[in-house]
């Protein structure tokens, strides 16, 4: 005994048209939302604050393709605070013997001696916080644009 399953072709030409302009949508809002709660995490989680410049800087930027996002920053020392220096450097390759430093004037005058700065993560555990949701989200987002691509269905 058999069964004959059979699809009316024009149901699904007229359904991948329609993924083709909800699935780019949906994907879309979904990565952006997602940078957006990278961003704010990566500001919170940014504990080391001596003027602000660090945490002000970190942004989000969708790519032109708008499918995905790049949450950073261009401060020159962000990876110093986030990897550490010396022997405190994450994956062990920061130097290993002390340094001395001098500035002139500030905070900081004067000269100091160092083995490295402790690692301070900021932009990592963030999107590790938030990959769990967008994760989600997306799976969602892509139900979502299948259910409107064919009529609820």
């Amino acid at each position: 005994m058999k069964i004959r399953m059979t699809t009316n072709s024009l149901f699904i030409s007229d359904t991948f048209k329609k993924l083709q302009k909800y699935v780019p949508q949906m994907v879309r809002a979904t990565v952006k939302k997602s940078a957006m709660r990278t961003t704010r995490g990566a500001k919170i989680n940014c504990k080391t604050v001596d003027t602000g410049l660090l945490r002000a800087s970190i942004t989000s930027e969708q790519w032109q393709n708008w499918l995905s996002a790049e949450v950073g920053t261009h401060v020159k020392y962000a990876p110093y605070i986030e990897y550490g220096t010396g022997i405190y450097a994450v994956g062990g390759g920061g130097r290993q013997s002390p340094w001395s430093w001098y500035s002139a004037s500030g905070k900081w005058k004067g000269w100091h001696t160092t083995r490295g700065m402790h690692p301070h993560p900021f932009l990592h555990p963030a999107w590790k916080k938030e990959e769990p949701e967008y994760k989600k989200s997306m799976k969602l987002s892509l139900v979502e644009a299948t259910k409107r691509s064919s009529g609820g269905l």
